[in-house]
Order: structure tokens, then C-alpha cells, then sequence
């Protein structure tokens, strides 16, 4: 995606390994997830 011009963010958890199993962890990843998801896709956030 960088290649294509395509601003990435990179999320290290200090508490995680491979994946996010904590839940705070998690709802942190999936609201960073639907921000890129409705940016690059047209979604819509907060409705």
C-alpha cells in the first residue's frame, strides 16, 4: 500500500504479541481499522 501512495498506520501494543488479545487492545485496532476502512473506502463513521 505504501508503493501506492497509500498513508498506512503502524500499531504496536507494549502488552501484545502477535495480534491483539486484549480487548482494550482490540477496540483501539478495530476504530483504527473502520477510520482507514471509511477514509479509503467511502464508509461512513460515527452513524
Amino acid at each position: 500500500m505504501k508503493k501506492r501512495g497509500v498513508q498506512v498506520e503502524y500499531m504496536v501494543k507494549d502488552d501484545e504479541g502477535h495480534g491483539f488479545g486484549n480487548e482494550e487492545n482490540q477496540f483501539d485496532f478495530y476504530g483504527a481499522m473502520e477510520k482507514f476502512l471509511a477514509k479509503h473506502l467511502g464508509g461512513r463513521i460515527g452513524e
